[in-house]
């Protein structure tokens, strides 16, 4: 099963300009609604982690969750 994947320009856009979050959690809102797991990738921040959950993304991917390791 593929998974979409949020890049993690989108979950900055999520912790920046209001316009921008708004755009973002709507992309996310749709995909949950269409019934795919969603994968947000590069959460750095608990406040990204936070904004993130907010939004009913469950999935998480980046340097707050941990390093990647090198033989992955």
């Amino acid at each position: 099963v593929q998974w979409p994947k949020l890049d993690r320009a989108l979950i900055q856009a999520l912790c920046g300009e209001e316009r921008a979050a708004t755009l973002a959690r709507g992309l996310i809102r749709a995909l949950l609604d269409a019934g795919l797991s969603v994968i947000a990738e590069g959460v750095e921040t608990q406040d990204q982690v936070d904004r993130v959950a907010a939004t009913g993304c469950t999935l998480l991917q980046g340097f707050h969750t941990g390093r990647a390791h090198p033989d992955w």
